[in-house]
């Protein structure tokens, strides 16, 4: 079902952004309206956060638009005169901003005022007129204005014009170009495998850099068996950390108050106390390598004999469906027949898109699920995205010659 209106939200920081676009999914029930992110080109709403560039240009496009706009409120600024949001952001809040925007009200444009070719000597007045330095008028026949009356002197022509273009003979000396000692801001960044030396400083800082002292204990992977590209402190998105050896051993995530979430890349399995949509906000944003808290010894036992660790593969299907935004891979061919291999437990958590699940038990066609499951088009495509991250779908193309359905 598409929705009523859009909004964006410009300037703000990733976490706020996707804040945004989580609680937009979960006060869907409360609107009046139904609204989703979407770029500020078709925005009906536009949401800034005035402290930042970006958000202040994006203020002054609205006004020149005629685009409703709300501006972002910090506790100490000036109330702004228009429609603003607090933050942090609460959902109280977005619902009275949302549920009071009216959108018959159109904001006038400003108007923009070509200055001609006056533009550029408009400050000069318009009485006053160009001063002419009155020692250089004795030196013009006739009083005439000409191009002399513009010159600065005799001393304007001796200056040495060449001398603005040429070259700074010190300008390209390695003394200049490279300082001959650090300042007090240098800061020293390992990069490439560990050393001799940078394995002994490990050693006497464990705690700070996470390394097991037995192979079943907490700690980051071994720089040399973790990929080039994940050797340093992130930030890198959850899938990452599921698809990738960065964590050596069970280490628990818990940011802004969302609920923990514990991963054993030993089980490639996890463990949360809440439901998969209450760690949606885990998969909409980047997580960097110190978010991650490693578990003891005790703490990793007591896990293990909870037996309340689940399949990642779940998390794995969740950030594909979240990140899909309605648009099916380019590999697939739409008039194709697709089909699942095996069930994904999801009814508890998506009820919605466990139906889709249910109907693509058996090879359809995209048309055929959406009618089986109720469920919009766009709904199907983010599931076959989802199971195909997880490797549980098939497909196969339309023969050649086969006229499409209606």
């Amino acid at each position: 079902m598409a929705a009523d209106h859009v909004i964006d939200y410009i300037g703000g920081s990733d976490e706020d952004v996707a804040h945004l676009r989580l609680m937009l999914r979960k006060l869907r029930g409360r609107l009046r309206r139904t609204w989703e992110m979407g770029a500020e080109i078709h925005a009906d709403l536009v949401l800034v956060d005035r402290a930042s560039v970006a958000g202040e240009a994006a203020h002054q496009r609205t006004l020149e638009r005629g685009v409703a706009c709300a501006e972002i409120w910090r506790e100490g600024d000036p109330l702004p005169a228009d429609r603003y949001l607090p933050l942090p952001l609460r959902e109280d809040d977005l619902v009275a901003l949302l549920d009071g925007f009216d959108p018959g009200s159109i904001i006038a444009p400003v108007p923009l005022i070509s200055h001609g070719a006056d533009f550029f000597v408009m400050d000069i007045g318009d009485d006053a007129g160009l001063q002419v330095d009155p020692n250089l008028l004795s030196a013009v026949p006739d009083g005439d204005l000409g191009a002399g009356a513009w010159q600065r002197g005799a001393a304007a022509q001796d200056l040495d014009h060449d001398a603005l273009f040429r070259r700074d003979p010190m300008a390209d000396d390695v003394r200049m170009l490279v300082p001959d000692s650090l300042g007090n801001a240098a800061l020293e960044e390992r990069e490439g495998r560990p050393t001799a030396r940078s394995r002994a400083r490990s050693e006497t800082r464990r705690e700070t850099t996470f390394e097991a002292e037995e192979p079943g204990g907490a700690g980051i992977a071994d720089p040399v068996a973790v990929p080039q590209a994940f050797q340093g402190g992130g930030p890198w998105p959850l899938r990452d950390y599921l698809r990738h050896p960065i964590l050596a051993a069970p280490a628990r995530l818990e940011l802004m108050g969302l609920p923990p979430l514990v991963l054993d890349p030993k089980q490639e399995s996890y463990d949360s106390p809440a439901p998969l949509p209450e760690l949606e906000l885990y998969c909409l944003q980047s997580l960097k390598r110190s978010d991650w808290q490693p578990l003891s010894s005790a703490e990793i036992a007591d896990l293990h004999a909870a037996g309340t660790l689940r399949p990642w593969r779940r998390l794995l299907w969740m950030d594909r469906l979240l990140t899909s935004d309605g648009r099916l891979e380019p590999q697939f061919d739409r008039a194709g027949t697709f089909w699942i291999t095996r069930w994904l437990d999801i009814i508890h958590d998506y009820p919605h898109h466990a139906r889709i699940a249910s109907a693509m038990m058996q090879p359809r066609r995209l048309h055929e699920i959406a009618e089986a499951a109720k469920a919009t088009m766009t709904e199907v495509f983010d599931s076959v995205n989802a199971f195909h991250a997880i490797g549980d779908l098939r497909w196969e193309a339309k023969p050649r010659g086969e006229p499409r359905s209606a």
